[in-house]
């Protein structure tokens, strides 16, 4: 599967829309770039590519159900995708308490 395609997959999965830079890291990341290298080419300190990854990291992993890193992103995006492929799921997420989340799964099959 193509990266844009994945990004894609990752852009429907999340419940806001990806930013332009968290597009960037997600392709960069990809192609096994660090992110020195990715502020490097996009003009943005380390720091700050740095922390945005972090913070896209955590949004995905809440969004997959499963930690979510720069290396293992795609594969985890593409398991993602397989296995709902002939599913129609929405993940509505809880906050419990400060740090707890729940997730309510609903789960319908989509007629072909």
């Amino acid at each position: 599967m193509k990266t844009e395609q994945t990004i894609a997959i990752v852009d429907r999965s999340l419940k806001h829309k990806l930013s332009d830079l968290q597009w960037l890291i997600l392709k960069h990341s990809e192609q096994g770039k660090t992110y020195i290298e990715i502020a490097d080419e996009c003009g943005y300190s380390p720091d700050y590519i740095r922390e945005n990854g972090a913070k896209l990291w955590q949004s995905l992993s809440l969004t997959f159900g499963t930690k979510v890193t720069k290396k293992n992103w795609l594969r985890i995006a593409e398991q993602y995708q397989i296995s709902t492929k002939h599913l129609n799921t929405v993940l509505i997420p809880i906050k419990i308490e400060k740090q707890l989340w729940m997730f309510l799964v609903f789960v319908g099959v989509v007629k072909k």
